[in-house]
C-alpha cells in the first residue's frame, strides 16, 4: 500500500502544469512501442488503440478528492508501478508510458496528468518519510553501523527486537526496504569514513606524542557514481624528547570511492522536475 500516507498531509511540491491543449491527434497519433505501463501491466497485456466508435468516457470532476481516490486506487491495484514514479509528467506525451489509448479517453488525459502529479506527491512523501526514519536511527547507532561490513541488504543485519518495531519491518514494502538499505548502507559506509584516522608516525627512542588531528573535510560531488574524497589537514604533533622538538605531521589525501548517493534510484527531491514550494 502507500504505507497509511492516506491519513497524511503530503509534502507540497511545485508540480508542472497542464501543458497546453491538448493536440487533435493525441489519441490516434501514439508513437509505436509506447510502454503504457499502467493499462500494459509492465508489458503482459497489449497496447489498446482507440477503437470506432469510441468507448464511453467516464465522468470525472476532477477535484481533489477525485484525483486522490484515483491515485489510491492506482497504489492498491498495481502497488510496484506505482511505487516506481518519481518523475512528474511535463508534456502530453508523457502520459504514454503510462496509459494506453483506451485508458487517456475514457478517464480523460487531463485527469491522468494530476493523478500521476499526486502520486509523485506520495511517493515524495514516503521516501522523505523513510529517509528521516532512517537517519534518526543511523546516528543513533552510529558505533553499529560503523562496524557493520557495508551490504545491499542492512536490514536484515538488524534482527533486535527494538530495531525491527523501529522499522515495522513487517510492514515494509519490497521498495520501501530498497530505499531503507540504500540510505543505512550509505550511512555506514559514511561513517566508516569518518573513522579513517592519520596515518601513524613510528618514532625511536623514549619519545612521547600527543597528535591532535583537527578537521576532517569532506568534499562530496553527487552523481554515479559519488565520489568522496576525504582530506585529512594538517596534523600538529608536539613532541617531548631531551630537547623541545615540534614536528609537523602532514596528511595526505585519502581518496574514498563512496557507493552511488542512495536517492540516484528514487529520485532525490530536487530533481529539477520536482521542487519544494517556499
Amino acid at each position: 500500500m502507500a504505507s497509511g500516507l492516506e491519513t497524511v498531509e503530503l509534502d507540497q511540491i511545485q508540480l508542472p502544469p497542464i501543458p497546453g491543449p491538448l493536440p487533435p491527434t493525441f489519441f490516434t497519433d501514439i508513437p509505436p512501442g509506447s510502454a503504457a505501463i499502467f493499462s500494459s501491466l509492465l508489458g503482459t497485456r497489449p497496447f489498446r488503440s482507440l477503437s470506432n466508435p469510441v468507448p464511453v468516457r467516464a465522468i470525472r470532476s476532477g477535484s481533489e478528492n477525485d484525483i486522490r481516490d484515483k491515485s489510491y486506487d492506482l497504489f492498491k491495484r498495481h502497488l510496484a508501478i506505482a511505487e516506481s514514479i518519481i518523475t512528474p509528467p511535463t508534456t502530453w506525451q508523457d502520459l504514454y508510458h503510462y496509459f494506453d489509448a483506451i485508458d487517456l479517453w475514457t478517464e480523460g488525459a487531463g485527469f491522468l496528468f494530476h493523478v500521476l502529479g499526486y502520486i509523485v506527491r506520495v511517493n515524495v512523501t514516503k521516501f522523505n518519510f523513510l529517509e528521516s526514519f532512517a537517519r534518526e536511527w543511523a546516528f543513533s547507532n552510529e558505533a553499529r553501523l560503523a562496524n557493520i561490513v557495508p551490504r545491499q541488504d542492512i536490514l536484515s543485519s538488524l534482527q533486535t527486537p527494538d530495531d525491527q518495531a523501529w522499522f515495522d519491518y513487517k510492514n515494509l514494502t519490497s521498495h520501501d526496504k530498497e530505499i531503507l538499505n540504500s540510505i543505512l548502507k550509505w550511512h555506514c559506509e559514511a561513517f566508516q569514513v569518518k573513522r579513517i584516522s592519520p596515518p601513524a608516525v613510528a618514532l625511536n627512542g623514549p619519545v612521547q606524542a600527543a597528535v591532535e588531528a583537527q578537521r576532517i573535510l569532506s568534499t562530496v560531488n553527487l552523481g554515479v557514481p559519488v565520489q568522496v574524497t576525504v582530506e585529512a589537514q594538517r596534523v600538529q604533533s608536539a613532541i617531548n624528547s631531551s630537547g623541545p622538538i615540534q614536528m609537523v605531521v602532514e596528511a595526505q589525501r585519502i581518496p574514498y570511492n563512496m557507493p552511488a548517493d542512495p536517492y540516484q534510484h528514487f529520485g532525490r527531491p530536487g530533481n529539477p522536475s520536482v521542487s519544494y514550494v517556499s
